[in-house]
């Protein structure tokens, strides 16, 4: 009896040991990427949950999970997604599409430009919300943002560079364009710590109100609580 269910251990043991042995992490890497899942690729992490491949399927759930937020497409979802991945690839995306629930549709799509990595994308994004006037007041917030983005880039006529431009440069002309509904958040970025953004929050406000104090954002706020208009 005892040797029986000695026997019957090692023949659990053995078996044991030949499934590890037979466990290949590429191969399975490969089988999860075929079924493409969430629950696919959370199960290669936990017979996996160190080194590379370990790494690329955090990616992969990531992304999956960025995609059924974007169908859903609600505010909690983007809330719940933030809250599972507060400094994730998506972070950015997430926080814009949660913040820009019904402002319309036109402006929406020149806002999202803004947080491109490409300078002329975020340049031509300002541009068409400048020539948008005062139905852009919705992304005042956010041409402020880039009131400090001096990287530039190169426009073209037939092949040929016209001129250089920087996307704080069409910021300050988009906000020049909205007006009134872009001083508040001026008058905020005169205590900006960059120069740059104080120095185009200035431009664009004396442009708008016809008024100088500097950068005395008191002085400014005092003038202004006294001065706008009453629908402001």
């Amino acid at each position: 009896m005892k040797r029986q269910l000695y026997l019957n251990t090692c023949l659990v043991l053995f078996a044991l040991l030949l499934s590890l042995g037979c466990s290949n992490p590429k191969q399975d890497w490969q089988e999860t990427e075929k079924l493409g899942t969430i629950e696919a690729y959370e199960k290669f992490l936990q017979k996996y949950p160190e080194g590379q491949l370990a790494d690329g399927a955090k990616r992969k759930i990531e992304e999956l999970k960025w995609q059924e937020t974007t169908n859903i497409n609600t505010v909690e979802a983007y809330d719940k997604f933030l809250q599972e991945y507060p400094q994730g690839e998506f972070n950015e995306k997430a926080k814009l599409n949660r913040d820009l629930f019904g402002i319309p549709p036109e402006v929406r799509l020149e806002i999202e430009k803004l947080i491109s990595k490409d300078p002329k994308i975020r340049g031509e994004g300002a541009k068409r919300l400048g020539q948008m006037g005062t139905r852009a007041s919705a992304a005042v917030p956010y041409l402020v943002g880039i009131l400090g983005d001096q990287e530039q880039y190169t426009t073209y006529q037939d092949e040929v560079a016209i001129w250089t431009i920087r996307p704080n440069v069409e910021a300050e002309y988009a906000l020049r364009q909205i007006g009134d509904a872009a001083v508040n958040p001026l008058i905020a970025a005169l205590k900006h710590k960059d120069p740059v953004v104080r120095e185009k929050a200035l431009s664009a406000l004396k442009d708008i109100t016809k008024k100088d104090f500097g950068e005395d954002s008191i002085r400014w706020q005092s003038w202004w609580d006294k001065n706008k208009k009453t629908d402001e």
